[in-house]
This record gives structure tokens, C-alpha cells and sequence, in this order.
């Protein structure tokens, strides 16, 4: 799976920005993708590249691990929160046949807790960019 880069901090803001919903939360979803850079120690050079790769993907995944973990998209154990993802689309598209697919093509769970979130957040990014 390739992506663009830009796609990591846009992955962290879309997430951020489908949970909180309001304007006035933008300086919560600034503040979470500074903690995350921080907190995953991603290189700048990392946040600037245009692909996610084998070279670059476990970072990339730590780092929306720490952002999915901060919106409540996994738990501390990088289980995904499906009942809360669920309630979250379901306020914003509104229609339940679309949340439905949405989840069952985004929100799965893989073999790593990083890979859960990087493959969720990448899709669902892909998803909602699409309409």
C-alpha cells in the first residue's frame, strides 16, 4: 500500500476532525499531531516523503498508532473501538449502509497494533477524501 505522505498528517487530521467535529477543536487535533511527533520521535525527513514504504512504515505506523490511540480509534491495547468509531461515522455521514461498508473495508483488525491504525486511517483518509 503506497500513499502519499502529506496523507500522514492529513490521516492525522481527518481522524482528529471526524471525532471532534467543531472548529474550536482544531487546537486539539494541532496539539495531538504535535504530541504524536513527538512522542514517536518521526524524523521531519519521515513527514515529508511521499510514499509510505517497508523503509518508512513502522514509523509511520507508530506514529498513527499514538493518533488513533489520542482519538479513541484503539484502545491502550491497540484494540480497535468499533462501537465508538461506529457512533462517530454515523453522526457524521448519517447513512448507516455506508458507515457499514466504510467499517468493514477500514476498521479491521491486523496482525500489529500499527498496522491496524496506519491500514484504518490510510482507508478511511481514502474514504472520506473520495465524496
Amino acid at each position: 500500500m503506497q500513499a502519499t505522505f502529506t496523507l500522514l498528517l492529513i490521516i492525522g487530521y481527518n481522524a482528529i476532525s471526524a471525532l471532534t467535529l467543531l472548529p474550536e477543536e482544531k487546537q486539539f487535533g494541532d496539539e495531538v499531531v504535535k504530541q504524536c511527533i513527538t512522542e514517536t520521535s518521526i524524523s521531519k525527513s519521515i513527514l515529508e516523503m511521499h510514499e509510505i514504504n517497508d523503509e518508512n512504515r513502522e514509523n509511520a505506523g507508530s506514529f498513527a498508532l499514538c493518533i488513533s490511540k489520542k482519538v479513541g480509534y484503539q484502545d491502550d491495547k491497540g484494540n480497535l473501538q468499533t462501537d465508538d468509531i461506529r457512533k462517530v461515522l454515523t453522526s457524521i455521514i448519517g447513512n448507516n449502509d455506508k458507515v457499514t461498508a466504510i467499517m468493514k473495508k477500514c476498521f479491521v483488525q491486523k496482525s500489529t497494533a500499527e498496522e491496524t491504525a496506519l491500514s484504518s486511517l490510510i482507508c478511511f483518509s481514502e474514504e472520506i477524501s473520495a465524496d
